[in-house]
C-alpha cells in the first residue's frame, strides 16, 4: 500500500460487490481510493473502470485479522480520511474497530437495516457511544440500508446497488449522525 495524503483519501472496507459504484465514483472526484475485497477480478474491473491511478485495490478477507495485519503493516503510519466500512459479523474480532485505528477523520459504518428494528431502539445509539468511547475525535456515521416500498404500500423489496451507492453517496455529502438509505418503516413490510 503506498502511503497517501489524509485529505484525499478513502478505505472502502466491502466495496466491489453493493458499494463498487461508489469506489468507482469516489476514485473519478480525484480522491485516492483503497478498496479492500476478497475478490481480485472484481477489484481489478472496478479499477478499470475508475479514473486511472485513483483506485488502488487491496486484495484480503476483512474477516482474516492476520491478513489484514499483513497489508496494513505495509505502509508506514497508513491514515485515511475516511473510512467507509461495509461488513458482515462473522470474524472472531470487532471489524469496525480494527479499521478505526486507520481512521484520521471520519468512520461511516455501513449496516444492514436490522440496526433500526424498533424492538432494539437504542442499539444505534449505543453503537455511537461505543466508537466514540474507543476512538474520540473520530466522527462516526451510521449508514442504515433500509428497503423499498413497493406501488400499493403492501410489499417491500431489498434495494439495488445502484440505490445503495446513490444513498451512501448521500450519506457522505450531508454527514448526518444517523443516515436512512430507503425506508425501514413500517418494519412489518421488511422482506
Amino acid at each position: 500500500m503506498k502511503p497517501v495524503p489524509d485529505h484525499i483519501s478513502d478505505l472502502i472496507v466491502g466495496g466491489s460487490g453493493m458499494l463498487g459504484g461508489l469506489s468507482v465514483q469516489l476514485a473519478t472526484q480525484n480522491r485516492q481510493v483503497f478498496v479492500l475485497a476478497r475478490n481480485r477480478e472484481k477489484l481489478e474491473l472496478l479499477a478499470n473502470k475508475a479514473k486511472r491511478g485513483n483506485l488502488h485495490p487491496l486484495v484480503c478477507d476483512y474477516r482474516d485479522r492476520n491478513a489484514l495485519d499483513v497489508v496494513f503493516d505495509s505502509a508506514p503510519s497508513p491514515k485515511f480520511d475516511r473510512i467507509i466500512c461495509w461488513s458482515h459479523d462473522n470474524a472472531d474480532f470487532d471489524i469496525p474497530n480494527y479499521f478505526a485505528q486507520f481512521a484520521a477523520k471520519r468512520f461511516v459504518h455501513i449496516v444492514g437495516s436490522a440496526a433500526a428494528n424498533p424492538a432494539q431502539s437504542g442499539k444505534l445509539d449505543d453503537m455511537r457511544r461505543e466508537f466514540s468511547a474507543h476512538h474520540p475525535g473520530i466522527v462516526y456515521q451510521v449508514v442504515v440500508l433500509g428497503f423499498s416500498i413497493l406501488s400499493g404500500a403492501s410489499r417491500a423489496r431489498w434495494l439495488t446497488h445502484d440505490e445503495i451507492c446513490c444513498g451512501v453517496m448521500d450519506a457522505l455529502n450531508h454527514q448526518e449522525k444517523t443516515h436512512i438509505v430507503g425506508q425501514v418503516s413500517p418494519w412489518s413490510l421488511r422482506p
